[in-house]
């Protein structure tokens, strides 16, 4: 029997330190920020990619979108426009919209809500904006805004801020909306303790329902951060983390939500906070997304320009690109595939990823 015991209390002893290394090589969910399942992947062999100079002259853009034959950027340096629409072959400026200021027709805290889209009433983007208290979607109308030389907005989509307050008393502030359908959007709630995901009809202004994503941290203000993107159907979704060095994928109902990284383990809270904000590094920067695929810029080294990495809707990282030069965000067209690197205002780069 005593035998027995030492074989029993060596097997177990055995058991401890095999998942010990395992959770040490390959993650675990202890100390991960968001609430599910850390996983670590292995990192591909990078692939350089070959790019072609576009020369462009797009005052105050940060960021570029690809949609039918237009290039859309977001200008978020123009102190009079928001958003710029140019040929997407040659850059062309073909018009500046969504007037920034507080009189009739003009918007305030402009932000962009997706990528433009092709409906059959045009080519159509959502920009989100305050008006008081309340945070409203807009759908600019790209395609008749350029016939008719003016902005045009055919639809809105108005946030309750005092209702949402009322339901979710915890909340500090609504992050970000994305408009999935006619019905539905997906909001970030910023918490006191923790940020919220919620599956919101803005039709009836009701809460579908809601799940805590990840801890909030009470001294770096929305540690998570992140823009959260959905696949076409709009039942995926994924957000980057700047401070984390992870890309959070999930399910419109919550369910299956994993980190995905090439870090053995998870950054944790503690490790961001105890760092000084001038310290503290940033990886997954931005982010877009196609039919089969999701892109993320990141900074392996602060000091050397980005890299791109592919991931496939299950979180599978397929491929890793670096560039010769730093870029800050990336466009897809998924009917050419070609795909648009910013790098200023007045340099943008084409290039097509590997099949």
């Amino acid at each position: 029997m005593e035998s027995m015991l030492k074989l029993m209390n060596i097997f177990c002893q055995g058991l401890w330190a095999v998942g010990f290394m395992l959770f040490c090589a390959c993650g675990g969910s202890n100390g991960n920020v968001y609430k599910g399942e850390f996983r670590c992947e292995e990192r591909p062999e990078p692939i350089r990619l070959v790019c072609e100079l576009l020369s462009a002259e797009i005052p105050g853009a940060v960021v570029g979108y690809v949609a039918d034959s237009f290039y859309v950027a977001y200008t978020m340096m123009d102190p009079d426009y928001r958003i710029a629409v140019c040929d997407k072959r040659d850059m062309r400026l073909l018009g500046r919209f969504v007037r920034v200021g507080r009189g009739p027709d003009e918007y305030t805290y402009v932000n962009v809500s997706g990528p433009p889209v092709t409906t059959p009433e045009g080519v159509c983007m959502w920009f989100f904006s305050k008006r008081g208290v309340d945070l409203q979607l807009f759908r600019f109308n790209i395609s008749r805004s350029l016939r008719e030389g003016t902005t045009v907005i055919d639809d809105r989509i108005l946030f309750d801020a005092v209702k949402l307050r009322r339901q979710f008393p915890d909340t500090r502030n609504l992050f970000y909306a994305l408009r999935l359908d006619d019905s539905l959007c997906v909001c970030k709630l910023i918490g006191r303790t923790e940020v919220a995901t919620v599956l919101y009809d803005y039709r009836a202004q009701e809460v579908v329902y809601r799940y805590d994503l990840c801890r909030q941290s009470a001294v770096v203000p929305n540690i998570a951060g992140g823009t959260i993107f959905a696949d076409a159907a709009g039942e995926r979704f994924v957000e980057g983390s700047a401070l984390l060095d992870q890309v959070n994928f999930w399910n419109r109902d919550g369910s299956g939500l994993v980190s995905v990284s090439t870090r053995r383990r998870p950054v944790t809270a503690e490790e961001v906070e105890q760092t000084d904000e001038s310290q503290r590094r940033r990886y997954y920067l931005a982010m877009t997304t196609t039919s089969d695929r999701v892109l993320a810029f990141y900074l392996a080294d602060a000091a050397a320009p980005p890299e791109l990495h592919e991931f496939g809707w299950d979180g599978t990282l397929r491929n890793v690109y670096t560039f010769d030069f730093p870029v800050t965000s990336i466009a897809c067209d998924e009917v050419t595939g070609d795909c648009y690197a910013f790098r200023s205002d007045s340099e943008i780069y084409r290039f097509r990823l590997s099949e």
